[in-house]
């Protein structure tokens, strides 16, 4: 009885943190996250796409003019 209930609350308090393994996966296949802790090279940079919601991002027409932006 002791070791059911033992396996059940382990099995309950395991449930309460987020699956950390799933988060490391998830950084690691995504090309933005740049740590070193992921195993990016030494002088790794980000796509160019990377942080568009940080800031502005400019639309520009085919004659290279600038017609709006997406904030």
């Amino acid at each position: 009885m002791k070791s059911t209930l033992a396996i059940i609350a382990l099995v309950l308090t395991g449930c309460a943190t987020p699956p950390a393994w799933l988060a490391d996966h998830y950084d690691r296949n995504d090309p933005c996250q740049a740590r070193a802790e992921l195993g990016r090279p030494e002088g790794y940079t980000r796509p160019d796409w990377c942080g568009s919601a940080s800031g502005r991002r400019y639309i520009y027409n085919t004659q290279n003019q600038r017609v709006g932006y997406i904030k």
